[in-house]
């Protein structure tokens, strides 16, 4: 039985939003599902992503294939895990006092001498009033 993860939508019209899941590659793409691993929402702003990666992981282990489009959405999910990690690993470090007084505060400057105008509206200023069209008959 070839394993196959791959999306499913569930979304409705114009607003796709799609479950990663493990299938029967033989299978229609509406057909009975293995397990769902996670989900996708491409519209929303920041892309969700919710994966779990360890059944992913489990899965590809017993020879199941990736899609395209889920290795792409892995790869990116990865990504922030390894910075987390990163992250994670100078917080101890700074704890622990081994690193004393590396962290470096950013002050960010501002100019004084461009300031907004504000109440004023850019653009061509008042417009005239609109004419009303009145119909006119003609006798022949």
């Amino acid at each position: 039985m070839p394993v196959r993860i791959r999306l499913r939508r569930v979304g409705t019209k114009k607003k796709p939003y799609y479950r990663i899941v493990a299938v029967d590659s033989r299978k229609s793409t509406r057909g009975k599902i293995l397990e769902l691993l996670g989900h996708y929402g491409p519209i929303e702003n920041p892309v969700k992503v919710d994966i779990d990666i360890e059944k992913v992981d489990m899965w590809v282990k017993k020879g199941a294939q990736l899609s395209d489009t889920v290795k792409s959405i892995l790869k990116k999910a990865k990504k922030p895990q390894k910075q987390e990690k990163a992250q994670s690993d100078k917080g101890t470090e700074a704890q622990s006092g081994k690193q004393k007084g590396t962290e470096k505060k950013v002050a960010r400057k501002t100019t004084s001498g461009t300031k907004a105008v504000q109440g004023k509206k850019t653009g061509k200023g008042k417009q005239a009033p609109k004419k009303s069209k009145k119909k006119v008959s003609r006798a022949h």
